[in-house]
């Protein structure tokens, strides 16, 4: 037995030999793992580092097939930009969570749009309080409306300008967000922990006086009262630090193949010319956006960075630039306001905390916008209440605009339609905007077509 486990060694050995000395094979077998994407994981893995990040893979949950899926990169880095305000240390961690698309022969085409809305752009786990409209300190070089993968030196192919495994990458992404976000927000009861809070016991005993709260808006007034107690900066001095979490979705792609602006004329729409860009945000829609409410926040759009590896340093210089304008941004805001985070830290301990029969949601609104339809000078507006409380639409508003509307209600698990007279121009963006007798907005953008 332990003769012919001796041979099959050296056979095993000797097969070895051979194509290891095989100059071509082993070209071969370059060329068959560069295009698996393993090494362009590792070169992107070892720019990040050079940047300060920590890297890993990461393994998580996919909802949708209850099976254990790997993303590509999971990229953290702590203090990337802080400040101090009153007693209190703000400090801006970022985590990039990656995907590698290797393309061996296909470059990205893509289509840009005008509309600069992300409101999900970047991931804000915590720091919502004092971060509105974030993504405006961001600069891309575009941002993308579609996206057609192509072979250019083989146009004739009829697969060309679609590429399903990019979709699965950007469904993956979506998924891992999801699943990170809630990790991050169980995470905030130990963060709350070592904050030491001395005002957290008159909180919960506040809530015991106060009735059962019913939806956001409620905690909102709940926490507004409760804050009248205290003076501007007396709870910032009682609050030693507050970490800000930030994430950025990202695709990256070889350096060899181009993220390619198709340019046209706005008035005949014939294409001109074509760009390489480097890098955009692609608002991507999930096929399954309906269990990603956590992240999309009563929006479709999930804006993921689209990013060749040659241009990985220029985006993250840009990431670094966006970031400190919204450091600057929030400190303004935060010497203005220097409530805010404690009224963030009290809506974390509202979630976590278990004082029976006072701190539990109930009823919480709950209402997406489905499909917007563009019919002659009209827009048919479809909503779904996917909430467990009938929502009572008393505002519709268009680009800021509000309309001549009469107040519906959308009962719980039902849809509606919502007509509005309207005229539209075929190519704009057009945001629509409903708002509850509560107090609640919800959003939804789409561009006439």
């Amino acid at each position: 037995m332990s003769e012919r486990k001796g041979k099959s060694s050296r056979n095993r050995y000797s097969t070895y030999a051979g194509w290891i000395k095989d100059t071509q094979k082993k070209k071969l077998l370059k060329s068959r793992l560069e295009q698996a994407g393993v090494p362009l994981e590792l070169r992107a893995t070892t720019i990040l580092e050079k940047q300060g990040f920590h890297c890993s893979s990461f393994h998580f949950k996919d909802q949708n097939t209850g099976k254990y899926r790997e993303l590509d990169i999971y990229a953290s880095k702590v203090n990337v930009t802080s400040f101090e305000i009153g007693g209190c240390l703000v400090v801006f961690n970022v985590l990039i969570l990656a995907e590698c698309k290797y393309s061996y022969y296909w470059d990205f085409l893509a289509f840009g749009r005008e509309d600069k809305h992300l409101p999900n752009f970047p991931v804000v786990f915590t720091g919502s309080e004092f971060l509105a409209a974030s993504y405006q300190d961001f600069e891309f070089p575009m941002i993308i409306r579609k996206v057609a993968e192509t072979d250019v030196g083989d146009l004739e192919n009829k697969q060309n300008f679609h590429d399903p495994k990019t979709h699965e990458a950007c469904e993956k992404l979506i998924a891992c967000f999801s699943q990170v976000y809630e990790r991050k927000r169980k995470s905030t009861r130990i963060d709350l922990d070592k904050y030491r809070l001395h005002f957290e016991s008159a909180w919960k005993k506040f809530l015991l006086k106060t009735p059962p709260i019913a939806d956001t808006y409620a905690l909102k007034q709940t926490i507004g009262d409760f804050l009248k107690n205290y003076e501007e900066f007396e709870l910032l001095n009682e609050i030693p630090y507050f970490n800000v979490e930030i994430s950025f979705p990202m695709l990256i792609i070889p350096q060899e193949r181009g993220l390619i602006r198709v340019t046209h004329d706005k008035a005949t729409g014939q294409i001109v010319d074509f760009e390489d860009v480097g890098y955009g945000v692609y608002p991507f829609v999930s096929e399954c956006a309906d269990k990603y409410d956590n992240v999309l926040k009563n929006y479709f759009e999930f804006p993921i960075l689209v990013c060749n590896l040659g241009c990985l340093d220029d985006c993250m210089a840009m990431l670094k630039k966006g970031l400190d304008k919204m450091a600057a941004y929030a400190k303004t805001l935060l010497q203005n306001n220097p409530k805010a985070v404690a009224r963030e830290v009290l809506e974390r301990i509202f979630e976590t905390t278990s004082i029976a029969g006072i701190v539990e949601f109930m009823g919480i609104e709950e209402l997406r916008i489905t499909d917007i339809k563009f019919i002659n000078d009209h827009m048919v507006i479809d909503a779904r209440n996917t909430g467990s409380t009938p929502v009572t639409i008393k505002e519709v508003s268009v680009n800021g605009t509000e309309q001549t509307y009469t107040p519906q209600t959308i009962e719980a698990g039902t849809a509606a339609s919502i007509d509005l007279a309207y005229h539209w121009t075929a190519g704009a963006s057009y945001q629509i905007k409903f708002v509850s007798v509560k107090g609640n907005s919800f959003i939804h953008t789409a561009v006439a077509t």
